[in-house]
This record gives C-alpha cells, structure tokens and sequence, in this order.
C-alpha cells in the first residue's frame, strides 16, 4: 500500500507540474494542441483509408459472389462441357506434335525452311527456342499446359518481299499455330 501511495502522490505532483507549466507557457500549449491536432488527423485519416479497403474488399467480394452464383444456377453444364471438351479437341489438333520435343522443332524448322525456299528465299540460319507456355492468370493447376511448349524460332535470311508476303500467307492459313510476334527486316 505504500508503495501505491507514494506512486500515486508521484503522479499527481507530476500532474500538477504539468497542468503549472501548461498554464504559464503559451508555446507549450500551443505545440501540445498541434500535437493533438496532427495525432487526431492521423487517426481519421488511417481510419478512412481502413474504411475504403475494406468497402473495396466487400464489393470485389459481393461481385464474385453474384459470379459465382450465376454460375451455380445455370443448369446446362453437361452441355458446356461437352463444348470445352471439342474445343480443346480442336485447339489441341493445331499444336506441332512430334514424338519428342525435339521432334517437334526440326519438324518447325522444316516446315520454315521448306516454305521460304519455295518462295525463292535462301534460308541462311534458324534458330529455334523452345521454352514453357505462360500459365494463365488463374494460377490453376493445369496439367495440359505444362506438357506444352513453345517454340520461337529466328530466321536470318535475305529480304525478298514478294517471297515474304506468300510465306506470311500461307503461316495464316497453316493447320498448326504459327504467331509472328515480330517481324524485324533491316
């Protein structure tokens, strides 16, 4: 008990010193309101950006909720399965194939410099990457696209426009895939 009285004595003389030195001096009252003020500002603005994410978290998630619940109440996915199934039949029937990848490439590659010197377009040098397809944004774990590579392939050859406009001709209509992400002709 001694010990809570002398504590408690401890603290209103140090009270007292303060409430004294905050009535004499108008500085310190005035840096104290500030200090206040900025405290007070802080805490609101915390408190209304803690607001906005969490309104924003709550929207994204009612948004999905409606998604998910379309989803659920559509009752034809025997029918829709049946449709990514033959899509995924055909898309797959686009892909170069070969035994192994290798395969796969010197079979690209044959095509590439069979096609440009049917054309007339002497085939100096290619070179062919292979390296795995970009998973999709839904992070799902996709068995399908890991067994699929892709193959980028850099051909070095002299410009022949007539030539090179009937090899871009014909890599649109081709059955399996061809996507030119850039066409550099120096």
């Amino acid at each position: 008990m001694e010990i809570q009285e002398k504590l408690f004595s401890k603290l209103d003389s140090l009270r007292d010193e303060i409430v004294n030195e905050l009535t004499i001096n108008v500085r310190l009252r005035w840096f104290v309101a500030f200090a206040f003020l900025l405290l007070y500002l802080g805490v609101i603005t915390f408190l209304i950006n803690s607001s906005n994410q969490a309104s924003q978290k709550y929207n994204f998630a009612l948004s999905e909720l409606s998604r998910i619940n379309n989803q659920t109440s559509e009752q034809r996915w025997p029918d829709r399965a049946l449709r990514a199934r033959n899509m995924a039949i055909s898309l797959e029937k686009r892909l170069w194939k070969g035994e192994t990848p290798g395969l796969a490439e010197a079979g690209f590659e044959r095509w590439i410099r069979t096609t440009l010197s049917g054309y007339g377009i002497e085939v100096r040098r290619v070179q062919l990457t292979r390296g795995p397809v970009q998973e999709d944004k839904s992070n799902l774990d996709n068995n399908f696209l890991s067994d699929i590579q892709r193959l980028r392939a850099k051909v070095i050859c002299p410009l022949n426009e007539i030539g090179l406009i009937r090899f871009l001709e014909i890599a649109s209509r081709n059955t399996s895939w061809i996507v030119i992400e850039k066409l550099i002709i120096l």
